[in-house]
């Protein structure tokens, strides 16, 4: 009897309550190449900035190292964001806000607000269908500030496997 798909949020809660973050096959200590894109933003410190699709990332950090004042972090997995938490610290993690929110969902931009920069290398190439694709785009249209910036990455062409 074939498996019953569970939701993402299921799926994404397990992956990060059983598998070390460094073990995971998107891990990196430095988010380089994401550091050098972001560069020619020219962001200044008080522009609003999001790392979609953040999970246990070390961007936020990053971004609070350069200086940004306005740093969220958006997940579909509360155990990411609370392993986010954890590594960022007590006192680094009071200075991002954390978001628990399926991207795909309507009324992003309600629990968001309007950024400068939307950056995500870590979950657009899980939406494989023309509805998730669909509403993904809606939401970047919807909160990417007039002047912003979308930094995006997917390292399959027809989707990764879950």
């Amino acid at each position: 009897m074939p498996e019953t798909p569970r939701h993402p949020r299921e799926h994404w809660d397990g992956v990060y309550a059983s598998v070390p973050v460094e073990e995971t096959g998107w891990f990196e200590a430095s988010p380089t190449v994401s550091l050098s894109l972001i560069e020619r933003c020219d962001l200044d410190p008080a522009d609003p900035v999001v790392d979609v699709g953040a999970g246990a990332s070390s961007l936020a950090a990053a971004f609070l190292e350069r200086g940004q004042r306005d740093v969220s972090v958006l997940d579909i997995s509360a155990n990411a964001l609370e392993e986010l938490r954890s590594r960022l610290g007590p006192d680094r993690a009071e200075q991002v806000r954390f978001i628990h929110a399926d991207v795909t969902e309507p009324g992003l931009r309600a629990k968001l607000g309007p950024v400068k920069l939307w950056h995500d290398r870590a979950m657009l190439h899980f939406l494989t269908s023309d509805a998730d694709c669909a509403s993904y785009a809606r939401a970047i249209e919807s909160t990417v500030m007039p002047g912003g910036y979308a930094i995006l990455a997917a390292y399959a062409l027809h989707g990764a496997p879950t």
